[in-house]
């Protein structure tokens, strides 16, 4: 595809959605050294989860619109269902009003700033501590309420992203179902506001004590046995409460899977939310909106037409990558790796990691089977299978992943499944909560117990006092 160069490419992925520049610059470099165009970037940056699906999409479609191609592309049939129909394509109307106008400041990859002004002090009521990371739609910031005594998550729109109509319009609708939803393993949300004096989006939500299923996998390579199921086990549940509502999460991979300290896991990202058939999402990607290496072979095709059991096929990819640190179809390119999911084929995740029994290879083989009808039917079978195999266990037992997961080597008292975490208890926590011991349980609660049995008691024998004076009296 010609006129856009691979830098332009790159500084728009920065500048626009907030992608970690040394990434950019590191997949950059190399697709130049190859004499590589923009295309093979921006599909180095989609396979490397740098950049989403949606957001690959709206810079091909910038990439076709400045090369003079979109009027000719509007006209070619898009990606065909499973089921035979055509998706709509995307108008040059629709691109013009979804992406902000290219501007000159979008080349200067150098002079790219990781984030736009000061950091934000207060939002929403809330005291900002520190910044704790940095996604595609913004900043997730650790926030405290003086007056509840809480701590928070505070996620923050990036600035250029807030004039972008289609990221503003995700974001809400993020906020909208981490804030109806309520499920133990799905991230809660708070509240979702503008606010003024910061001039930001934000959404509060709570927040987890932990790392991701992908930080920690770039940590240790692969997880125990029992580690991985136990979290899959989890994001299975969640999926069940999902499922009860007809609602596909189609984005599910490890880093929106986030491990909290006791143990259990809690699914994040509700960005791609939709009902199962629905074909009026505001989404305008006719495909794979989500990630190449997790997302089943007819999302790829078409990201609108998928149900439960799509989401069913990426919890399997996600299990074969926790269990092997490798993903069960790889490739250079999303093209490739939709070629590869084609065949169905792919190696049993004991052949890499020999500790993986036969019943979880079974699972795994239909979990990622090619056809959805050869899938899981429900998430609630799924759960029954994983249970069934009795491998569940909470990483506590492994110092390792303890160790690496809180950065201190004490134990920490296991969740069971669906076990609530000490931030749903709206426990207060240490600012670095993640660099310190954990708390040690204290006796406060039978104290303030026997407190109150004494203030019952003097009340009692005062009123017997009072009683007894009253009858003497009369």
């Amino acid at each position: 595809m010609p006129c856009m160069s691979p830098k332009r490419v790159a500084a728009l992925a920065v500048r626009r959605y907030g992608a970690d520049r040394a990434r950019v610059r590191d997949l950059c470099r190399t697709i130049l050294e190859a004499d590589g165009d923009a295309d093979d970037l921006l599909q180095a940056l989609l396979v490397h989860g740098v950049i989403t699906g949606i957001q690959a999409g709206e810079l091909r479609q910038l990439m076709e619109a400045e090369a003079g191609e979109l009027s000719s592309v509007e006209h070619e049939p898009r990606s065909q269902s499973v089921h035979g129909e055509d998706d709509e394509p995307p108008t040059l109307l629709d691109c013009r009003t979804a992406i902000p106008e290219i501007t000159e400041s979008d080349l200067a990859l150098e002079d790219v700033p990781l984030s736009g002004g000061p950091e934000p002090t207060r939002i929403g009521g809330f005291r900002i501590l520190h910044r704790l990371g940095d996604g595609s739609m913004g900043a997730v910031y650790l926030g405290y309420h003086e007056v509840q005594d809480r701590h928070v998550a505070i996620k923050v729109l990036a600035d250029h992203l807030a004039l972008n109509e289609t990221c503003v319009e995700r974001f809400y609708r993020e906020s909208k179902c981490s804030l109806l939803l309520n499920h133990p393993h799905i991230v809660r949300g708070y509240s979702a506001a503008y606010d003024d004096v910061a001039q930001k989006h934000y959404l509060v939500r709570e927040f987890i004590d932990g790392l991701s299923a992908q930080a920690l996998l770039e940590r240790v390579n692969r997880f125990p046995v029992g580690t991985a199921v136990h979290a899959t086990l989890d994001v299975a549940l969640a999926l069940v409460y999902l499922q009860e509502r007809d609602l596909v999460h189609r984005d599910i991979k490890p880093d929106n899977i986030l491990i909290t300290r006791c143990g259990a896991a809690k699914l994040a990202d509700l960005g791609l939310l939709k009902r199962s058939g629905d074909r009026n999402s505001r989404v305008r990607l006719g495909k794979g909106s989500g990630t190449s290496f997790y997302m089943p072979h007819e999302q790829a095709l078409d990201a609108h037409r998928v149900d439960g059991r799509s989401d069913i096929y990426a919890l399997g990819a996600t299990l074969y990558h926790l269990l092997t640190g490798e993903v069960p179809f790889p490739g250079g390119s999303h093209h490739e790796i939709v070629e590869k999911k084609a065949t169905g084929a792919f190696r049993p995740a004991s052949a890499l990691n020999p500790a993986v029994p036969p019943e979880l290879d079974a699972i795994l083989s239909r979990m990622l089977a090619l056809q959805p009808n050869q899938r899981y039917g429900s998430a609630a079978e799924l759960v029954a299978d994983l249970e069934g195999t009795g491998l569940a266990v909470a990483p506590t037992e492994f110092p390792e992943l303890n160790g690496v997961l809180l950065g201190y080597p004490a134990p920490f008292p296991a969740a069971e499944t669906g076990q609530k975490t000490r931030p749903d208890y709206d426990t207060p926590l240490p600012v670095d909560v993640l660099e310190l011991s954990p708390p040690t349980e204290q006796a406060r609660p039978w104290s303030a117990l026997l407190v109150r049995m004494g203030l019952a008691l003097a009340v009692i024998t005062l009123l017997g006092v009072v009683l007894t004076h009253f009858v003497l009296e009369s």
